[in-house]
């Protein structure tokens, strides 16, 4: 199973929790929308606890929808790009926030981004083939 959670950072510890629940239930699958916003920094934290032996499945995958607008550009831009790649670019898909932020302004965001061209190849729509296995 695949589930989509908003996790735009708004409510206090939403992260914490998210990554919590993804902890008790390691067979289930987890879209956490946004990279946890401004707030993106915290998933960080996937890149010690995948060295943990037996602590994490691998189950969390994340979308950009209009975080990378809002970095895009901006002076935490490098740091974003850091931590995409510590959550790992193959658990990191397109989405658009629509109709808050268009679809092209996430795919003209996300070109603008520090990311190799097969880097973004993957968030376009490769890891999105490969979690709903779109083959």
């Amino acid at each position: 199973m695949i589930v989509l959670f908003d996790n735009a950072s708004i409510v206090p510890d939403d992260c914490e929790k998210l990554f919590n629940l993804a902890l008790e239930v390691p067979k289930t699958r987890f879209i956490f929308a946004h990279l946890g916003a401004m707030n993106f920094r915290f998933w960080n934290i996937l890149k010690a606890a995948r060295t943990a032996e037996g602590l994490f499945a691998d189950n969390i995958y994340f979308d950009l929808s209009a975080t990378v607008v809002l970095v895009a550009d901006s002076p935490i831009e490098d740091e974003f790009v850091w931590t995409v790649r510590n959550v790992g670019v193959d658990h990191v898909l397109f989405g658009s926030d629509y109709p808050q932020y268009s679809v092209e302004q996430n795919v003209r965001a996300l070109d603008r981004l520090s990311l190799d061209d097969s880097e973004k190849a993957k968030i376009r729509f490769g890891n999105a083939q490969k979690l709903f296995g779109l083959h």
